[in-house]
Protein backbone atom coordinates (compact mmCIF):
# COMPACT_ATOMS: atom_id res chain seq x y z
CA UNK A 1 0.00 0.00 0.00
CA UNK A 2 1.69 3.48 -0.72
CA UNK A 3 2.55 5.00 2.46
CA UNK A 4 3.33 9.00 2.45
CA UNK A 5 6.68 9.83 4.65
CA UNK A 6 7.37 13.46 4.77
CA UNK A 7 10.50 14.77 3.47
CA UNK A 8 12.83 15.31 6.13
CA UNK A 9 16.73 16.72 7.39
CA UNK A 10 18.49 13.04 7.48
CA UNK A 11 21.88 13.30 6.49
CA UNK A 12 24.80 16.85 6.48
CA UNK A 13 23.85 20.00 4.56
CA UNK A 14 25.20 19.41 0.84
CA UNK A 15 27.74 22.00 -0.23
CA UNK A 16 26.83 25.06 -2.60
CA UNK A 17 26.28 24.78 -5.89
CA UNK A 18 30.00 25.07 -6.96
CA UNK A 19 30.97 21.80 -5.69
CA UNK A 20 27.47 19.58 -5.43
CA UNK A 21 27.19 16.42 -3.72
CA UNK A 22 24.46 14.64 -5.30
CA UNK A 23 22.22 12.62 -3.19
CA UNK A 24 21.34 9.52 -4.57
CA UNK A 25 17.92 7.54 -4.55
CA UNK A 26 17.76 4.43 -3.00
CA UNK A 27 15.49 1.84 -2.28
CA UNK A 28 13.97 1.68 1.33
CA UNK A 29 15.85 -1.26 2.57
CA UNK A 30 18.99 1.22 1.67
CA UNK A 31 17.56 4.16 3.17
CA UNK A 32 19.54 3.66 6.52
CA UNK A 33 22.66 2.00 4.85
CA UNK A 34 23.24 4.77 2.39
CA UNK A 35 23.22 8.67 2.98
CA UNK A 36 21.08 10.93 0.52
CA UNK A 37 17.81 10.80 -0.55
CA UNK A 38 15.61 7.74 0.41
CA UNK A 39 12.58 6.78 -1.39
CA UNK A 40 10.28 4.43 0.34
CA UNK A 41 7.04 3.49 -1.25
CA UNK A 42 7.42 5.97 -3.67
CA UNK A 43 8.05 8.84 -1.50
CA UNK A 44 11.24 11.17 -1.61
CA UNK A 45 13.06 12.15 1.04
CA UNK A 46 16.03 14.69 0.86
CA UNK A 47 18.67 15.65 2.60
CA UNK A 48 19.05 19.10 4.37
CA UNK A 49 20.19 21.24 2.02
CA UNK A 50 21.72 24.65 1.24
CA UNK A 51 22.24 27.24 -1.42
CA UNK A 52 20.36 26.29 -4.84
CA UNK A 53 20.70 22.74 -3.71
CA UNK A 54 16.99 24.22 -1.96
CA UNK A 55 15.47 23.99 -5.01
CA UNK A 56 16.10 21.06 -5.53
CA UNK A 57 14.58 19.54 -2.22
CA UNK A 58 11.87 21.69 -2.72
CA UNK A 59 10.86 20.02 -5.86
CA UNK A 60 11.49 16.44 -3.96
CA UNK A 61 9.07 18.52 -1.36
CA UNK A 62 6.26 19.27 -3.91
CA UNK A 63 6.45 16.12 -5.35
CA UNK A 64 5.41 14.01 -2.23
CA UNK A 65 2.84 16.76 -1.34
CA UNK A 66 1.05 16.04 -4.64
CA UNK A 67 1.41 12.54 -4.61
CA UNK A 68 -0.09 11.98 -1.32
CA UNK A 69 -3.19 14.50 -2.60
CA UNK A 70 -3.12 12.00 -5.71
CA UNK A 71 -3.62 9.24 -3.60
CA UNK A 72 -5.99 10.79 -1.05
CA UNK A 73 -8.43 12.18 -3.56
CA UNK A 74 -12.43 10.46 -3.65
CA UNK A 75 -12.26 9.24 -7.67
CA UNK A 76 -15.94 8.91 -7.34
CA UNK A 77 -16.87 12.45 -6.59
CA UNK A 78 -13.95 14.41 -7.69
CA UNK A 79 -14.36 16.88 -10.88
CA UNK A 80 -12.25 15.89 -13.64
CA UNK A 81 -12.26 18.87 -16.21
CA UNK A 82 -9.30 20.16 -18.88
CA UNK A 83 -10.16 23.54 -18.53
CA UNK A 84 -9.50 23.44 -14.73
CA UNK A 85 -10.16 21.37 -12.13
CA UNK A 86 -8.30 20.31 -8.50
CA UNK A 87 -7.23 16.78 -10.59
CA UNK A 88 -6.07 18.37 -13.58
CA UNK A 89 -3.96 20.67 -11.15
CA UNK A 90 -2.07 18.79 -9.04
CA UNK A 91 -1.55 15.74 -12.11
CA UNK A 92 0.27 18.59 -13.86
CA UNK A 93 2.20 20.04 -11.36
CA UNK A 94 3.56 16.77 -9.70
CA UNK A 95 5.00 16.18 -13.43
CA UNK A 96 6.84 19.48 -12.74
CA UNK A 97 8.12 18.82 -9.40
CA UNK A 98 8.90 15.80 -9.55
CA UNK A 99 10.65 15.75 -13.43
CA UNK A 100 12.42 19.11 -11.36
CA UNK A 101 14.26 16.51 -9.18
CA UNK A 102 15.20 14.12 -11.62
CA UNK A 103 16.57 16.63 -14.02
CA UNK A 104 18.61 17.98 -11.01
CA UNK A 105 19.40 14.79 -9.83
CA UNK A 106 20.86 13.92 -13.41
CA UNK A 107 22.66 16.99 -13.26
CA UNK A 108 24.33 17.40 -10.34
CA UNK A 109 25.33 13.35 -10.84
CA UNK A 110 27.47 14.59 -13.91
CA UNK A 111 29.74 17.50 -12.63
CA UNK A 112 32.81 17.44 -10.99
CA UNK A 113 34.48 16.17 -13.94
CA UNK A 114 37.45 16.83 -15.89
CA UNK A 115 35.88 18.00 -19.03
CA UNK A 116 37.87 17.70 -22.03
CA UNK A 117 36.16 15.89 -25.32
CA UNK A 118 33.61 13.00 -24.86
CA UNK A 119 34.70 9.65 -25.27
CA UNK A 120 33.86 5.96 -24.86
CA UNK A 121 30.55 5.18 -26.51
CA UNK A 122 28.97 8.87 -26.19
CA UNK A 123 31.41 9.80 -27.87
CA UNK A 124 30.80 7.16 -30.88
CA UNK A 125 27.22 7.69 -30.67
CA UNK A 126 27.48 11.52 -30.99
CA UNK A 127 30.00 11.53 -33.56
CA UNK A 128 27.83 8.91 -36.01
CA UNK A 129 24.51 10.88 -35.44
CA UNK A 130 25.93 14.28 -35.85
CA UNK A 131 28.79 13.56 -38.46
CA UNK A 132 31.31 14.61 -36.32
CA UNK A 133 31.90 15.23 -32.55
CA UNK A 134 32.70 18.75 -33.40
CA UNK A 135 29.31 19.66 -34.81
CA UNK A 136 27.84 17.75 -31.72
CA UNK A 137 28.97 20.12 -29.44
CA UNK A 138 27.81 23.39 -31.77
CA UNK A 139 24.61 21.92 -31.81
CA UNK A 140 24.41 21.25 -28.24
CA UNK A 141 25.74 24.30 -27.45
CA UNK A 142 23.17 26.15 -29.46
CA UNK A 143 20.43 24.09 -28.10
CA UNK A 144 21.57 25.47 -24.81
CA UNK A 145 21.17 28.93 -26.55
CA UNK A 146 17.51 28.39 -27.50
CA UNK A 147 16.03 26.15 -24.76
CA UNK A 148 13.92 28.33 -21.73
CA UNK A 149 15.21 25.32 -18.91
CA UNK A 150 16.92 22.42 -20.01
CA UNK A 151 18.32 20.56 -22.46
CA UNK A 152 18.63 16.87 -22.53
CA UNK A 153 20.74 14.89 -24.38
CA UNK A 154 18.98 11.64 -24.69
CA UNK A 155 19.00 7.90 -25.63
CA UNK A 156 16.08 6.82 -27.88
CA UNK A 157 15.06 3.10 -26.85
CA UNK A 158 13.28 2.74 -30.17
CA UNK A 159 16.02 3.71 -32.50
CA UNK A 160 19.23 3.80 -30.51
CA UNK A 161 19.78 7.70 -31.71
CA UNK A 162 21.30 10.05 -29.42
CA UNK A 163 19.99 13.85 -30.31
CA UNK A 164 19.85 17.25 -28.07
CA UNK A 165 16.14 17.73 -26.73
CA UNK A 166 14.96 21.08 -26.11
CA UNK A 167 12.82 21.48 -23.10
CA UNK A 168 11.23 24.85 -21.59
CA UNK A 169 10.45 23.88 -18.34
CA UNK A 170 10.98 20.97 -15.92
CA UNK A 171 8.17 19.42 -17.42
CA UNK A 172 7.60 20.69 -21.17
CA UNK A 173 8.65 18.26 -24.13
CA UNK A 174 9.67 15.51 -22.29
CA UNK A 175 9.62 12.76 -24.96
CA UNK A 176 8.28 8.99 -24.73
CA UNK A 177 11.13 6.36 -24.68
CA UNK A 178 14.31 8.64 -24.69
CA UNK A 179 16.46 8.14 -21.74
CA UNK A 180 18.17 11.49 -20.63
CA UNK A 181 22.06 10.73 -20.44
CA UNK A 182 23.44 14.60 -20.22
CA UNK A 183 21.08 17.44 -18.80
CA UNK A 184 22.22 21.43 -18.95
CA UNK A 185 20.72 23.31 -17.27
CA UNK A 186 19.94 26.70 -18.54
CA UNK A 187 17.40 28.08 -16.26
CA UNK A 188 19.14 31.62 -15.05
CA UNK A 189 20.05 30.47 -11.63
CA UNK A 190 22.68 27.91 -13.05
CA UNK A 191 24.90 30.81 -15.05
CA UNK A 192 23.52 34.27 -13.88
CA UNK A 193 26.30 34.90 -10.80
CA UNK A 194 29.19 34.15 -13.84
CA UNK A 195 27.92 35.26 -17.13
CA UNK A 196 24.66 37.24 -16.61
CA UNK A 197 20.74 36.90 -17.34
CA UNK A 198 21.37 35.22 -20.95
CA UNK A 199 22.70 31.71 -21.54
CA UNK A 200 25.37 31.74 -23.98
CA UNK A 201 28.33 29.51 -25.74
CA UNK A 202 30.00 30.69 -23.02
CA UNK A 203 28.51 29.51 -19.91
CA UNK A 204 27.39 26.01 -21.91
CA UNK A 205 31.83 25.80 -22.38
CA UNK A 206 31.76 26.28 -19.11
CA UNK A 207 29.89 23.47 -18.20
CA UNK A 208 31.49 21.35 -20.10
CA UNK A 209 34.74 21.88 -18.48
CA UNK A 210 33.13 20.23 -15.35
CA UNK A 211 31.54 17.09 -17.09
CA UNK A 212 32.22 13.86 -15.84
CA UNK A 213 31.79 11.76 -19.27
CA UNK A 214 32.58 8.65 -17.08
CA UNK A 215 29.31 9.17 -15.44
CA UNK A 216 27.92 10.15 -18.40
CA UNK A 217 28.84 6.85 -20.13
CA UNK A 218 27.33 4.84 -17.31
CA UNK A 219 24.34 6.06 -17.75
CA UNK A 220 24.51 5.88 -21.58
CA UNK A 221 25.25 2.23 -20.66
CA UNK A 222 22.26 1.72 -18.78
CA UNK A 223 19.75 3.14 -21.21
CA UNK A 224 21.27 1.02 -23.98
CA UNK A 225 21.16 -2.61 -21.56
CA UNK A 226 17.31 -1.64 -21.21
CA UNK A 227 16.77 -1.38 -25.03
CA UNK A 228 18.59 -4.54 -25.32
CA UNK A 229 16.15 -6.26 -22.93
CA UNK A 230 13.47 -4.75 -24.46
CA UNK A 231 13.98 -6.60 -27.14
CA UNK A 232 15.02 -9.67 -25.88
CA UNK A 233 11.60 -9.63 -24.29
CA UNK A 234 9.92 -8.94 -27.45
CA UNK A 235 12.21 -11.42 -28.78
CA UNK A 236 10.93 -14.04 -26.00
CA UNK A 237 7.06 -12.90 -26.25
CA UNK A 238 6.23 -13.00 -30.03
CA UNK A 239 2.88 -11.67 -29.15
CA UNK A 240 4.52 -8.55 -28.59
CA UNK A 241 7.09 -8.09 -30.86
CA UNK A 242 6.96 -5.20 -33.87
CA UNK A 243 4.73 -5.98 -36.48
CA UNK A 244 7.04 -6.85 -39.87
Amino acid sequence: MWRYRPPGATTAASPPCQTPARPRPTLAAEGDRRSGVSIEAGAYSPPSPRSCAALYAGYAKKANECRKVLNEFDYSEIEGNQVYSQLRAVSVDYTFALLGYKNHDLYFGHLGGEGGEPDGRFAELAESEFNGLGKWFDAVKKAASAARGWVMVGYDLNDGSLLNYIMDTQNLWAVYNMVPVLAIDVYEHAYVRDFGATPTVASSTAFFRNVDWDHVNRQLAQAEAARRGADSSATESPEFAPAS
